[in-house]
């Protein structure tokens, strides 16, 4: 574990904002464990958690009625996901859960607002099989934008779970609680539902996490929107980098995760939250290949006509290997809101570097 003293400057050439920042860091050492790409398919074990060190991964759904001393009530709707690893050994036979989550606005006329927080909970088995489980959560972290009144930005949540394991790789979970901000009198109910996917193979009574080896992709990615609509009423062009995590499910099949944000164009601030699924013609690329993916998320900010917030974008791709593990990717899309607004064709180029991970 290592703790120190971080100074940083930010400057924005297309903007006025400037500044220069003190940061206190606390780290600690992983490990990434890893296979050869190649080995994608293949049974395997580890006493250890591999690659990005969580057990599973969540795309959530949630809702806020906000209320309170001068705010405007009203209804969001938001969209997410949330990194999350499980630790046994709590009390009443339950486990320990902790992570990080993110979401944005998707309806409820707050387009731009974004959050992120931190997690930590419990929960305990109500069955014999410990597949319907009941538990508490809390959250604290940042949240801003959309027109909503959240002062200073910390925001926490408390919330009561009752989730159900509908088999080894895939739970389903609600939750329903409270939402507070720190220094204002935002204050809302909370429902939320969410999908989860394992991403380890649990720990065996041998102590090894036994599996099949699945290709995982982490890939750095630029893309070119030919007409961003603005809410000023003009429509230019734009482009962000964003990075992409991977997980093929199936030979063909894969599931997403994505993060964009505004580079150029005029739209500093707007960014991006993705999720979805896609297809390959191969499980790699033999030196070619091609996909093509659909998802849905949410975007803002920038003074970008992103609507409610809500976007679906789809993507058609061909890619060759420049390696055994590396691959160049070129792409063509479209990207809309789900109400007025934001509608455009994009081009992504992309790069992306594969490895070998234990799953379920």
């Amino acid at each position: 574990v290592q703790a120190g003293l971080a100074l940083s400057a930010v400057r924005f050439p297309s903007g006025a904002i400037s500044s220069t920042q003190l940061a206190l860091q606390l780290a600690w050492d992983g490990r990434f464990r890893y296979a050869a790409a190649e080995r994608a398919g293949r049974a395997g074990n580890d006493a250890l958690r591999s690659g990005v060190g969580v057990d599973r991964l969540a795309g959530t759904l949630s809702r806020y009625a906000l209320r309170g001393a001068g705010v405007r009530e009203r209804r969001v709707t938001l969209v997410g996901g949330r990194l999350e690893q499980v630790r046994g050994g709590a009390p009443l036979g339950g486990a320990w859960h902790w992570g990080l989550e993110t979401a944005g606005a998707a309806h409820g006329d707050a387009g731009g607002y974004m959050e992120i927080l931190g997690s930590a909970g419990w929960d305990a088995p109500l069955d014999p099989a410990a597949a319907l489980r009941a538990g508490a959560r809390v959250a604290l972290g940042l949240g801003g934008g959309g027109g909503l009144p959240t002062g200073g930005g910390v925001i926490g949540r408390l919330m009561l779970s009752a989730t159900l394991q509908l088999n080894p790789g895939v739970t389903i979970g609600v939750e329903g609680g409270w939402l507070r901000a720190a220094d204002t009198a935002l204050r809302a109910p909370v429902a939320q539902g969410w999908l989860a996917l394992a991403l380890e193979p649990p720990a065996g009574a041998d102590g090894l996490r036994h599996g099949t080896l699945a290709r995982t992709e982490w890939t750095a990615t630029l893309q070119h929107y030919t007409r961003a609509a603005r809410r000023s009423g003009d429509a230019r062009t734009l482009d962000t980098v964003g990075l992409k995590f991977a997980r093929a499910l199936s030979g063909h099949l894969y599931g997403t995760v994505q993060a964009h944000s505004a580079y150029a164009g005029g739209a500093g601030a707007y960014s991006v939250g993705l999720l979805g699924l896609g297809v390959t013609s191969a499980g790699r690329p033999e030196p070619w290949r091609v996909g093509a993916e659909w998802l849905m998320g949410a975007a803002g900010g920038g003074g970008v006509a992103s609507g409610g917030g809500a976007i679906v974008q789809g993507l058609a791709w061909a890619g060759v290997a420049l390696a055994p593990d590396i691959e160049l990717r070129l792409g063509v899309g479209r990207l809309r809101a789900r109400r007025e607004g934001l509608a455009t064709p994009l081009v992504e180029l992309s790069i992306s570097r594969a490895f070998a991970q234990l799953a379920p």
